[in-house]
């Protein structure tokens, strides 16, 4: 499936962003709270995540909630004069065959939602209601970490830099006490958003993922710089999950020009990157027990 217009646009927004902020591109486009349906609570995915996430902070929305037209009408909302997002929906989808016979397959189905900013609605009753903040504790939110890890298998060996070891299967990361804190982080925060980065490449292994761009990572600058995308934005995506703020490692400043021109050769680049990271994601989520609203 191609991109449509509206997706072509997103994708052109994120290549300005990157010329104009470097490697804080992702600052300016994560969001707090994860774009969702705003009827059933369904976290956006992938590519949908970014879509949304974009166009929340291009128009400054901080309702995370998207909904349909349908829901519009029937909420008593109006759309006139605002422009629809594009979501995409992947999954198995009903046909008939030659024979008239109702088969199932895979597929994908665009179609188009409003934020609820947008609308005018003069209640949110009817919407999923977005969970009060109840701020987590620091201790908490790492021992959740270190618990999915647990659970997951991932071995960790300590180094002055970070890497994911293929040959190995391990990730060599400096001591925690080796972070430090900044303005916005805590040193634990800066830890593990390094950590979450080398997670998404440990992903990719040929036993779990078996993704291309890891594969080749050491053979093919194109395909380790695809590989880097993959893992700045999947570090985004666990970073939502987990409550943390990411933050770009240094070292990746080199990639950023490497991006630009994947970007600039072919737009599906970005929603290409988005889908490998959201598969990551995907991948540990059954070792994490409070993953529930990921999960669909």
């Amino acid at each position: 499936m191609g991109l449509s217009n509206n997706q072509k646009q997103i994708a052109d927004q994120f290549l300005d962003l990157l010329k104009k902020e470097g490697l804080q591109w992702t600052r300016l486009w994560r969001q707090p709270v994860p774009p969702q349906n705003g009827i059933t609570g369904h976290i956006y995915q992938g590519m949908n995540y970014l879509t949304c996430a974009m166009r929340m902070f291009k128009y400054g929305w901080t309702d995370p909630r998207f909904i349909t037209l349908k829901n519009v009408i029937a909420l008593g909302g109006s759309i006139k004069g605002h422009k629809a997002t594009p979501i995409v929906y992947y999954g198995p989808m009903k046909y008939e065959d030659k024979n008239g016979d109702e088969r199932t397959r895979l597929g994908g189905r665009a179609y188009n939602a409003w934020n609820v900013e947008q609308l005018g609605l003069e209640s949110h009753q009817d919407l999923n209601q977005l969970p009060v903040p109840f701020p987590t504790s620091a201790v908490a939110k790492n021992a959740r970490i270190e618990h999915f890890i647990k659970q997951a298998g991932i071995v960790r060996k300590k180094d002055s830099r970070a890497y994911f070891n293929q040959k190995d299967d391990f990730i060599g990361i400096p001591d925690p006490s080796d972070f430090y804190s900044t303005d916005d982080r805590s040193r634990s925060e800066n830890y593990y958003s390094v950590l979450l980065h080398e997670i998404v490449h440990w992903t990719g292994a040929q036993k779990r993922l078996n993704r291309i761009e890891l594969k080749e990572y050491h053979v093919d600058k194109i395909q380790r710089a695809r590989e880097e995308l993959i893992a700045e934005i999947g570090s985004v995506f666990f970073g939502n999950k987990f409550e943390i703020q990411t933050h770009p490692s240094n070292e990746n400043a080199a990639y950023v020009q490497s991006w630009i021109k994947l970007l600039e050769a072919n737009q599906e680049t970005i929603y290409g990157a988005a889908q490998q990271a959201n598969k990551a994601l995907q991948y540990c989520s059954h070792y994490d027990s409070l993953d529930e609203a990921y999960a669909a």
